[in-house]
């Protein structure tokens, strides 16, 4: 796998995530919205019917919660929106990952190419590991340099490395803490 395979393959994660959100999302919205004035405009409806027309608007509601789930996961917009450390612990949240006690508010602008790299990364971790709610993921960022270190998960993917050497970082592991540096300038070239 190269560095152009990884950025062809994102590419196509988030026109899928804009067509998902802009297609299905907006058609689910209208359906809601029609079962919304059908539950208005019919004051006595048979107890069957009103109790078939409320299940069907609850499942248009899970289904738009479902559709911006897998939208978000396809594409993360927080991660354009709020950056790497907002975006990560969004991603920590969502599988009871601990946050390292030195994780920074936020830090200095990383390239969006190794922003998107790192967070895949640390998602694939955590996404793999059948001890993800004992994860810990830390986070730092030195003048050239952008250092990630998941502790508590297993061996890493080989997807995951191919990753890492697409963005010419580099890859330690001891013991069950994983450590991943990346240079902050390959987004440049």
């Amino acid at each position: 796998m190269t560095k152009q395979f990884f950025d062809d393959y994102d590419d196509e994660r988030r026109q899928l995530a804009r067509q998902l959100h802009g297609a299905a999302a907006q058609q689910l919205a209208a359906l809601q919205l029609n079962l919304s004035l059908i539950a208005s405009a019919t004051e006595t409806l048979p107890e069957r019917a009103a109790k078939a027309l409320a299940q069907s608007s609850e499942l248009a509601q899970a289904c738009a919660r479902e559709i911006r789930a897998v939208s978000d996961r396809l594409h993360p917009p927080l991660l354009e929106e709020a950056g790497l450390p907002a975006a990560l612990r969004a991603l920590a949240a969502e599988f009871s990952c601990k946050l390292a006690a030195d994780f920074p508010e936020e830090i200095e602008p990383i390239p969006p190419r190794i922003a998107l790299g790192a967070f895949r990364i640390v998602e694939e971790l955590v996404l793999d590991s059948d001890l993800r709610e004992n994860a810990t993921i830390g986070l730092s960022h030195r003048p050239q340099t952008l250092s990630i270190s998941i502790a508590g998960v297993g061996k890493i993917r080989d997807s995951a490395q191919e990753r890492i050497r697409g963005l010419s970082g580099s890859l330690s592991q001891r013991k069950d803490t994983i450590t991943i540096e990346l240079p902050l300038r390959v987004a440049e070239s």
